[in-house]
């Protein structure tokens, strides 16, 4: 009788996962070598097959469990906030803030902007958490003359929309978003502790303030594909959706 093929072993898995939540985990390699008979070999296969299909997420001696694939809506002429959709799905977010620095803004940023090349800019780096675990990182870009002294007034660990709307009272409309898949950089795979370089979400976005008339924050943010479901919503969403 010909050995199950590690295909076969995933698709039988991507089944049971269908029954399972977010953070299950699932059996480890040794496991599925005894449940189907398979080799070392075709069990790391089949758990990696689902990691390619981004149904689960593999991580270093914690083994493997059930991804999460959190919603993450693009709708025209809103503003989500990244916690308030993870807090909506019945998560906890967290923030760390890698950098908060002043530079010149270049054609690129001026250009989304709209300020002239080399005006100063505010750029802030940080890296988001779902339960704990590394499930985003974002740049921003803000004008400097529109969040002055902006490191002495937003919490590291806290929202960057709250601090913009709460402190610098600005009226956040987006003005436009671009998703796409695409491969990160070695450092932004680092950051997310991928495992290799896997297409993830790179989400682009610009914010533009009503009573400013102006934009005021233009943003790249990369999310692991494990974590979230970027879902283009183009019209009313009253129809019925798939949630975990």
């Amino acid at each position: 009788m010909p050995e199950i093929t590690y295909h076969e072993v995933a698709d039988e898995l991507a089944e049971e996962i269908e029954f399972l939540e977010p953070g299950d985990r699932l059996p480890s390699e040794n496991e599925l070598v005894r449940r189907y008979g398979v080799s070392r070999i075709s069990a790391r296969a089949a758990l990696q097959e689902l990691e390619r299909r981004m149904l689960v997420r593999r991580t270093r001696g914690s083994g493997t469990r059930v991804a999460l694939r959190l919603p993450y809506p693009l709708r025209a002429g809103t503003t989500p906030s990244w916690g308030q959709l993870v807090r909506e799905a019945g998560h906890t977010p967290t923030y760390a803030v890698d950098s908060i620095r002043s530079e010149r803004a270049n054609a690129a940023i001026g250009r989304a902007l709209m300020i002239p090349r080399g005006r100063m800019i505010t750029r802030v780096q940080r890296r988001m958490f779902v339960d704990g675990e590394v499930a985003a990182c974002q740049s921003h870009w803000l004008p400097s003359d529109e969040v002055p002294n902006f490191s002495d007034h937003h919490d590291p660990s806290g929202s960057l929309s709250l601090t913009l709307t709460g402190h610098f009272g600005f009226e956040l409309d987006r003005a436009w978003s671009r998703a796409k898949l695409a491969v990160p950089t070695v450092e932004i795979a680092a950051d997310l502790e991928l495992t290799g370089r896997p297409p993830i979400w790179r989400v682009e976005s610009l914010n533009h303030c009503e009573r400013r008339r102006r934009p005021v924050e233009y943003a790249i943010a990369w999310n692991r594909a494990d974590v979230f479901d970027v879902l283009l919503e183009l019209g009313p969403s009253d129809g019925p959706t798939e949630m975990r």
